[in-house]
């Protein structure tokens, strides 16, 4: 749904959509956090390192993220943060654990699933620099969201509570967020800020403290090929939500990806529940 959110923000610039998108994400987890009385447990979980670095991993897939949506059509951006279980299968592969073959092809008919949506939607409009290093950003996110699934399912370090990484992940963002409500809200802003309340909290809750609880507690549960393997539905989920919410239309190949997807997916998470060795 983020897409969705930022694409009607037209008169919101990235950071500005970054900054308000944490501090709404911010005052929600804070007002659920005071209605289940869970801040012994947030209290104890910030005082290790292990809780801070998996915070940090998840606010940069956020920015850097955001930026490369400025910077590269979202299709390519959306294909290439999919990659995400490339990175895990090549760790897999470095540090020598087993790889199977229905893995192994389970991942590659994924990825040619996501290729067929983004080949319909291909343009050939000549490459620029930003357009470039835009690519260059979603690749970094694909990485980091494997490093941060490989850290998380390891059951022998320290494993903090899904609520206490978003909490860090949002503390951390909460400095800058709150910079810029301080500076850079003038009259006219605030209302325009009224303007899109909703949106901006729907973008905050919705897309941003929700699904980053929701995928912590995934990274301690299941393997992280599995986990970053959620990736490859997001183009899939975009494009469906881009239709009900926006009106772009999908041809033909839209439904011919999904299939394949979902096949690939199938393949590499049924392998993974009953591989007990991993």
């Amino acid at each position: 749904m983020a897409g969705v959110f930022i694409r009607l923000l037209p008169t919101f610039e990235a950071y500005e959509i970054v900054a308000l998108r944490f501090l709404f994400a911010f005052v929600f987890l804070s007002f659920f956090l005071l209605l289940k009385f869970n801040f012994k447990t947030i209290i104890k979980d910030l005082k290790h390192t292990t809780t801070w670095i998996y915070a940090l991993i998840m606010l940069s897939c956020y920015y850097i993220g955001t930026v490369s949506y400025q910077l590269a059509p979202v299709g390519e951006t959306s294909l290439l943060i999919a990659v995400a279980p490339l990175f895990v299968i090549v760790h897999k592969l470095w540090t020598n654990q087993h790889t199977s073959l229905k893995e192994k092809r389970g991942f590659l008919m994924a990825i040619f699933g996501i290729m067929i949506l983004f080949g319909s939607n291909f343009s050939n409009t000549t490459y620029t620099t930003y357009h470039i290093f835009g690519n260059f950003l979603a690749l970094s996110v694909a990485f980091l969201f494997s490093v941060y699934a490989i850290l998380h399912s390891r059951k022998a370090t320290y494993s903090p509570s899904s609520l206490s990484v978003t909490y860090a992940m949002l503390l951390v963002a909460l400095v800058p967020s709150l910079y810029y409500v301080s500076s850079s809200i003038t009259p006219t802003n605030q209302n325009i800020l009224l303007d899109n309340l909703l949106l901006l909290a729907g973008l905050g809750i919705f897309a941003t403290a929700i699904p980053t609880i929701a995928i912590t507690m995934a990274s301690k549960n299941l393997p992280p090929v599995i986990t970053s393997s959620v990736l490859l539905l997001e183009t899939i989920f975009g494009t469906f939500f881009a239709y009900l919410f926006l009106g772009e239309l999908q041809s033909w190949y839209f439904l011919i990806s999904i299939c394949v997807v979902l096949v690939g997916l199938l393949l590499m998470i049924l392998r993974n529940t009953r591989d007990t060795a991993y």
